[in-house]
């Protein structure tokens, strides 16, 4: 360590006081602490009357003897200095474990007393000893030595900026600013190193700075730098300052000599300020670091989402003799040292040993440390064939080799809940798992040396567009990584040399260049053989420059036992024969090993070459021989391996057994000349051997619960040892059989010549309990994605919908398709919930009936048969929008991640990927020609995309300030129209992307949807504003409405559609309904009858003209009558809200686009879903009654008709009756149940027959404005009613007189009368109730006050004594009825204007309904305790009526349905949940959603007992697609399905829809259930037919442990 002397400086005295001074140059301390510990311990020096320590010592280590060894100065200015023996801690205050006083006399009597240059100074009365260097400063500064120079400390502290610069990712935009701090960093060491300054203020200040250091070095752990990016500026902010001020002080001094040698008192002080910042910024940003930490998946978290990419593991081939290939490695390690050319490609014909070179490169890098992932393709593999398991395979690798990398990958997994479940691309997957965690990453330098990935034998992976994607991906990888490089082998194939060649370093394999390698070769295989050493030269000549040529005859004459002969035989051929050498030896050896002229010989070399050479992944000799045991003897199968060894591989671990090389495939199959006919594989034959011998193995080994799997509750994951249960009990020919018999199947009867006839043995497998039990397998397996795409694929390799097999094999995709996530998760369940909840009509509900038995069963309202969409493709994102081709070949998806998918309509392949927008696309269109795609997104912008290869043509383009909601082409393709969230649209040329016109302004909301006339001449585009909902017309030249906008939809239009012919437009609006309008004239013509129950995002007109699709946020999609507006079709399958559907363009095929991620296509020439005229309201209900004896009930509607309707059953008790022009409003039976009273918007009243739905009186005039409200008095001979007109009339039944009761200043909406006839009380939009004496006809007590809004319902109790109240204001109010005196105050939380109540016939409930959907019961009983279920919005409850019986419920809703609910069983389900139960603390009763009750002026509690959801779809979707799940506590039992039934109205399924009791998996439940199953609804009168009632019979169930008793042996 060098140090500086300087003279003392008289000034100096003036800076101190004229105080002495001394310094003391401390080099070490140590102290043995009274308790270990296990804390670090800090050593503080203070100097009397300083607060700040003048210095600190860190010490490394912990324990009971602590040591520091770090060099300080400190300058002390009076008699002493203090120690202190400190636990510091971060976020409380520091515990002091010792202090001690040094005085500096001591010191020196010691200094005089020993001369040595180090002084061990024990402190007095301690454990404690400091060491100190004898060139301390003494008196003045006579003598002084200076410590480590401060710009040795500095570069120190400059380490922190360099690390900064060092990430990339979101702390790249902090770059300019750490290199504005390096600067000033460089200009400070350069002032200090030439003031040679050092002292302790200063030096403190930099040690504070130097601790952030470790700190900062630590967010390499970490990858969201994003989120300590804020904090990490503000550090580098005060780097700035800080340095600032260091230089403006030093600028001050004299070069040479110290400036302020001592601080001054306010330097000391903004030095310390400094030093303060700083500490709390390290605090700031450690806890920032501690926050993201937390957030970083688990070492074994990670590993657990890594397992899911599927890792299959590679196992290398052979390894290159020594000294052979040493050029090609040695140019192949040079290319892996150097940081040149990202790509090396090996290439070269067949045979020229690539693969053993790269085998043995990979050996190399891996001896390096340089291997990143290997993987070697094989065409005659399913998995080392497929490009996406390629990806998998370097991506599982990469991240084990970069563990930052690898907890990216595995929070991308975490967070896709679709991953692994559905159809994804190869550019989506490199996109989401390469490229973004890479982005992310950014920079990396931890590698010395590049890491490099090795692809072999890539023209074996997938088909020449899979390769060309592949191989774009794999290039932009080279480039984003630069600590990447990658290997690839291949033949030159056409598509790898154009996109290789150009930026790859390329190295050929040349046939003739390893001529002394292939003699290495031979001399070291054929050293036994005792063959001269011309011999050998000869063969190795023979060779060619073919290795595998060369391995091929080695193999030859050492299975010949007779190496001389075979060596003079094989090159005799070769001389004689004409053709390739390799087909030469080929034949050679076949003709050698196969006697020609015996038949059995011929037949089991047929037989077994054939499934070697066709099984779909290579299988083991054991395999083979089952396979093959039908039809030839294990000797055979092992006897025509044996003599074919020379040309076979054989796996010495488990007998694995494949081709030499794939040129022996390509010699055998495809009628190759150079192979004799009597050797060729006719692959045809061979696949229906395989396919026969497959399903001979299932027929043979398939049996129900396979692994006898223990519980129906535990999930496949979860089962202790579930793989050696597999090994156990699945024998590999079965695992084979079970995987790939549908694909041999459909591969053999692909070929024109086969006839496609119906199998008996498959469909005998298929309609019996085998099929279940294959799927058993399949699921034990996790093949159920692949087994789906292979059921559909062979479902067309039949004789056509008509065959029994195409049926069922259409029947076991439904059933994978509807209950795929219940056979993924858990086996048991493929039974428990799938077969039990399969359609009534299916092949599996006949199964289920023969063989079966204690399942869970639905009385009533399962399906009748399967959800008919023939193709359901998992897109991984919400789905937005969808267009066809033109030719009807792919679909084009845009989806909420900002992605663009192309996709096979006929298969659901992904093909390709576009991705080029920031967010959304919420538009798509094809050209009219196909060649082109055009996107719209919210991110305000437009882009064209070629169709062919995905390239952007345009764009992005920019106009619109808002989002892009809608695009498309004119009909020639010249141009193209959008329109969006400004309000605006705009046209574009569609060759050039410059704006033509606009943008052109006339709506005044958002525009969600415009198109183009089928001549081109007009646009239309429709206002997504609620108020004012409009249609315009525009003209395509000039940009000017042709004609006034077009009205009559009550709510935001979403979607508009020419039709075909230019005749009409159809609009689909946030109203519900569809509306028809005359193109040329504007004039509104069909309303259509049967509306959706939710906004319809999507309408298009058929091909035709002559029908509409429609899809909607009710999840369903419809075809209409576009004349009539009669519903003729319906589709219902999606589990969230269809944003579009469109016919495919020849019209057989509807395709739709759903925010459950999926894109469905339905067949609508089946006829399967056609829709029979529902009997129903067809618009908003306003009342309800049950009749006296409760076995009817009434209901009146805007549609103008009061229905009549069988109360058990739900069937029409008679015709509709009409009530006129205008909607009915209100309905009421007489006492007696055989009238009917009506009241109506047309301001008459009418009286009908119950029975014959006659007119019996009326119209009674009398109203000047709409009935709102209708009741009989108890004796029958009168009805009261209230209207509009502010006026309550008395009506006299015999005489049709009337009297009028005038009171309220605004409307009057409801009436009532009290049990004994004499009151009446009624409520006004004035606020105000008022009570009437029907004897004076005058109000009896002053106006009741005290809602604050409109009172819309009044009722009096059963027993008269009080009143019950529901107001806008959203409370319920009870009255005395004899005072007026407000009893009760009712606040519902988060609810809606209080339509409608109702008391139980007993008085000891009131039912209340409301907009909030929720039709609640409440105890009036003042501190009453209970629970309630949530509600989730839709359509609001308009009127409800308890039954006589007070067991159930009828409400009617603006949907226009009537739903009936068991008030009875809910109300007992209800004392279940709440039951009293005994604590440590007492007695407790549940009930979480307490409400607030006023009584009189004080409060009191009073709950919701039970709430019923109107709305369909109870389980919320939100946008992270979770659903809450809370388990069920208590022991499970059957009887115990009440409160299961509860649990599941409450939301108590988990986000994959399990039914979950104590940890339980009790039942899954198909989006079809999910929604109503157990719920107290028990039936539902509604147009809509897709709601009926559904009723669950638990009583048999058996599960858990028990569940394998459900197999029905008899």
């Amino acid at each position: 360590m060098s140090h500086s002397r300087v003279k003392s400086d008289n000034s100096l005295s003036a800076d101190t006081g004229g105080m002495a001074k001394v310094f003391l140059h401390i080099i070490a301390a140590s102290v043995k602490l009274e308790t270990p510990t296990n804390h670090k311990i800090h050593l503080e020096l203070l100097v009397p009357g300083d607060t700040k320590p003048k210095c600190v010592f860190k010490a490394k280590g912990n324990g009971q003897s602590i040591t520091w060894d770090k060099e300080k100065y400190i300058s002390i200015t009076g008699p002493q200095v203090d120690l202190r023996v400190v636990e510091p801690h971060q976020f409380h205050k520091d515990k002091i474990l010792s202090e001690h006083k040094i005085l500096v006399d001591n010191i020196l009597v010691a200094f005089t007393k020993k001369p040595d240059e180090v002084l061990v100074y024990a402190i007095p009365d301690s454990n404690m000893t400091i060491t100190i260097k004898k060139d301390s400063l003494i008196e003045m500064l006579s003598k002084v030595t200076l410590p480590e120079s401060l710009s040795d400390k500095v570069e120190k502290c400059q380490k922190v900026v360099e690390v900064v610069l060092g990430l990339g990712g979101p702390l790249f935009e902090l770059h300019p600013a750490a290199q504005a701090v390096q600067t000033l960093f460089e200009s400070v060491i350069k002032q200090l190193e030439q003031q040679k300054i050092c002292y302790d203020g200063l030096s403190d200040f930099f040690q504070t700075m130097e601790d952030l250091l470790p700190h900062i070095q630590k967010i390499q752990e970490v990858e969201d730098f994003d989120s300590l990016k804020v904090v990490v500026k503000k550090i580098l902010d005060h780097m700035k300052h800080s340095l600032e001020t260091v230089l403006s002080y030093s600028q001050k001094s004299i070069s040479g000599q110290f400036f302020h040698f001592v601080l001054h008192s306010d330097q000391q002080t903004q030095f310390s300020q400094l030093s303060s910042k700083f500490e709390s910024l390290l605090q700031q940003y450690d806890k920032a670091f501690q926050a993201e930490l937390a957030s970083i998946l688990s070492k074994d978290k990670v590993l657990k989402y890594l397992d899911r990419l599927n890792y299959v593991e590679i196992i290398p081939g052979g390894y290159c003799l020594d000294n052979t290939r040493v050029s090609t490695l040695s140019e192949l390690q040079d290319w892996a040292q150097s940081k040149e050319c990202p790509i090396f490609w090996l290439c070269g014909i067949a045979g020229t040993g690539k693969s053993t070179i790269a085998t043995t490169f990979v050996q190399q890098l891996m001896e390096n440390k340089q291997l990143a992932a290997f993987f070697t393709c094989h065409r005659d593999h399913k998995d080392l064939k497929n490009p996406l398991q390629l990806l998998r395979n370097i991506c599982y690798r990469l991240a084990q080799v970069h563990k930052p990398y690898g907890r990216l990958v595995a929070q991308t997994i975490e967070q896709d809940a679709q991953f692994g479940s559905g159809m994804v691309s190869i550019k989506s997957f490199f996109t989401d798992f390469f490229e973004r965690p890479i982005q992310k990453l950014g920079t990396v330098d931890s590698f010395a040396k590049p890491l490099v990935v090795v692809i072999d034998a890539l023209d074996e992976c997938g088909g020449p567009d899979e390769r060309t994607e592949l191989l774009e991906c794999m290039t932009t990888f080279s480039e984003l990584c630069n600590w990447i490089k990658l290997l690839v082998t291949s033949r030159q194939n056409p598509e790898i040399k154009e996109l290789l060649a150009p930026v790859a370093c390329q190295y050929i394999v040349e046939a003739g260049s390893s001529y002394g390698d292939i003699q290495l070769f031979v001399n070291s295989r054929c050293a036994s053989f005792k063959l001269s050493s011309n011999d050998l030269e000869r063969l190795a000549t023979a060779a060619g420059g073919l290795f595998i040529w060369a391995q091929a005859a080695c193999n030859y004459i050492k299975n010949s036992g007779m190496y001389q002969e075979a060596l003079e035989q094989l090159l005799q051929l070769q001389g004689l024969q004409s053709g390739s050498q390799l087909h030469i030896l080929y034949g050679t050896i076949l003709s050698d090993a196969i006697d020609n002229n015996n038949p059995l010989a011929i037949k089991g070399y047929q037989s077994v070459m054939s499934m070697i050479l066709l099984v779909a992944r290579p299988v083991t000799i054991t395999v083979l021989e089952h396979l093959l045991l039908a039809n030839i003897s294990q000797s055979v199968v092992r006897s025509v391996i044996n003599k074919l060894h020379a040309i076979l591989i054989i796996e010495e671990h488990d007998e694995t057994v494949k081709v030499l090389h794939p040129s022996f495939a390509e010699y055998l199959l495809n009628e190759n000349k150079d192979c004799p006919q009597i050797f060729q594989i006719q692959s045809v034959a061979g696949h229906a051997a395989l396919y026969e011998a497959s399903i001979h193995v299932l027929e043979s080994q398939l049996k129900f619960n396979i692994c006898n799997l223990a519980s129906s509750y535990i999930l496949n994951k979860d089962v202790d040892d579930l793989q050696d249960k597999i090994a156990k009990n699945i024998s590999q020919e079965l695992q084979y059989a079970a995987g790939f018999w549908l694909y041999h199947f459909a591969v053999y009867t692909e070929n024109s010549d086969v006839k496609k006839s119906t199998d008996a043995k498959m469909e005998s497998l298929l309609t019996t309990p085998s099929g279940l039990y294959w799927i058993e397998v399949i699921s034990l397996l996790g093949e159920v994605h692949n087994i789906l795409q292979v059921l559909f694929n062979a479902s067309f390799r039949t004789s056509g919908p008509s065959t029994q097999l195409y049926r069922l094999l259409k029947e076991y995709y439904y059933f994978l398709t509807t209950f795929k996530q219940a056979i993924v998760d858990s086996t048991p369940h493929i039974y428990i919930s799938g077969l039990a909840l399969s359609p009534e009509q299916s092949q599996f509900a006949q199964i289920r009936e023969q063989k079966f038995q204690n399942l869970f069963s639905l009385k009533s309202g399962n399906l009748k048969t399967w959800i008919q969409s023939i193709l359901v493709i998992d897109v991984g994102s919400k789905v937005f929008s969808i267009c066809y081709s033109p030719n009807g070949e792919h679909i084009v998806s845009g989806c909420g991640n900002g992605l663009l998918r192309l996709w096979d309509a006929e298969t659901g392949k992904a093909l390709m990927d576009l991705q080029k927008h920031t967010g959304n696309i919420v538009s798509v269109a094809y050209s009219p020609c196909g060649k082109f795609i055009v996107s719209g997104s919210s991110d305000h912008t437009i882009i064209t995309w070629d169709a062919k290869t995905c390239k952007p043509v345009n764009g992005p383009l920019q106009g619109h300030t808002d989002g892009v909601l809608s695009v498309s082409y004119s009909p020639d393709g010249n141009y193209i129209v959008s329109g969006s969230g400004d309000k605006t649209l705009r046209i574009w040329d569609a060759q050039s992307g410059n704006l033509v016109m606009g943008p052109l302004v006339g709506h005044n909301g958002m525009i969600h949807c415009v198109k183009y006339s089928p001549d081109g001449q007009h646009i239309i585009s429709e206002s997504n504003l609620a108020s004012q909902s409009t249609i315009i017309i525009w003209d395509a030249q000039h940009g000017r409405p042709i004609m006034d906008p077009l009205q009559g939809h009550t709510n935001a239009i979403i979607s508009v559609d020419y039709s075909p012919n230019g005749k009409y437009i159809v609009s689909g609006s946030g109203d519900n309904t569809i509306k028809v309008w005359d193109a040329k004239t504007g004039k509104h013509l069909v309303n259509f009858i049967q509306s959706h129950t939710a906004v319809i995002w999507s309408v298009q007109f058929s091909h035709d003209s002559k029908f509409v699709l429609s899809a909607s946020a009710d999840k369903t999609i419809r075809v209409w009558d576009a004349t009539t507006g009669n519903a003729v079709m319906n589709f219902q399958g999606h589990s969230d809200v269809v944003c579009q559907a469109i016919y495919s363009p020849d019209g057989c095929y509807i395709a739709s686009g759903s925010l459950d991620h999926t894109i469905r296509i339905w067949d609508i020439t089946s006829g399967t879903s056609k829709l029979e005229q529902p009997e129903g309201h067809t618009n908003r209900i306003w009342q309800v009654a049950y009749s006296p004896d409760g076995q009817h009930i009434a209901s009146c509607s805007d549609d103008t008709t009061i229905r009549i309707w069988y109360a058990k059953t739900g069937k029409p008790a008679m015709v509709p009756i009409k009530t006129g022009s205008e909607g009915g409003r209100c309905v009421a039976y007489s006492p007696d149940g055989q009238f009917i009273a009506s009241g109506s918007d047309d301001k008459m009243v009418n009286i009908w027959n119950s029975k014959t739905g006659k007119l019996v009186k009326g119209p009674l005039e009398g109203h000047t404005g709409s009935i709102q409200s209708i009741v009989w008095s108890p004796s029958g001979q009168h009805i009261v009613s209230g209207s509009v007109d502010h006026t309550i009339k008395i009506w006299h039944i015999e005489t049709g007189e009337t009297e009028t009761l005038d009171g309220h200043t605004d409307a009057v909406f409801c009436v009532a009368c009290s049990p004994d006839g004499k009151y009446i009380v009624s409520s006004s939009s004035d606020k105000t109730l008022l009570i009437w004496s029907t004897e004076t006809k005058r109000p009896v007590l002053a106006p009741l006050t005290g809602h604050n809004n409109a009172i819309w319902t009044v009722v009096y109790s059963p027993d008269g004594k009080t009143i019950a109240s529901g107001s806008c204001d959203e409370t319920i109010r009870i009255w005395n009825a004899k005072t007026g005196q407000l009893i009760l105050k009712v606040d519902q939380i988060d609810a809606s204007f209080i339509n409608t109540i109702t008391y139980s016939p007993d008085g000891k409930y009131i039912a209340s309904g409301s907009y909030d959907s929720e039709i609640k019961i409440w105890d009036t009983a003042p501190g009453a305790s209970s629970t309630a279920c949530p509600s989730w919005i839709h359509s609001g409850v308009m009127t409800i009526g308890y039954s006589p019986d007070g067991n159930n419920i009828v409400s009617g809703s603006i949907d226009g349905s009537l739903r009936v609910w068991n008030v009875r069983s809910a109300l007992s389900q209800w004392q279940h949940i709440t039951s009293p139960t005994l604590t440590d603390s007492g007695i407790t009763s549940s009930g979480p959603n307490t409400k607030t009750l006023e009584v009189a002026g004080s409060s009191a509690q009073s709950n919701v007992l039970v709430s019923f959801s109107v709305q369909k779809h109870i389980l919320p979707h939100t946008d992270n697609t979770s659903r809450s799940c809370i388990p069920c506590t208590g022991s499970f039992d059957p009887e115990d399905f009440n409160f299961i039934a509860s649990a599941i109205m409450k939301g108590k399924v988990s986000e994959k829809e399990w039914l979950i009791f104590d940890d339980k998996h009790i039942l899954w439940l198909p989006p079809h259930l999910r929604n109503n199953l157990l719920s107290h609804q028990i039936m539902v009168i509604s147009p809509d037919l897709m709601e009926e009632q559904i009723v669950a019979d638990w009583s048999t169930f058996a599960s858990g442990d028990n569940w394998a008793s459900i197999l029905n042996d008899l």
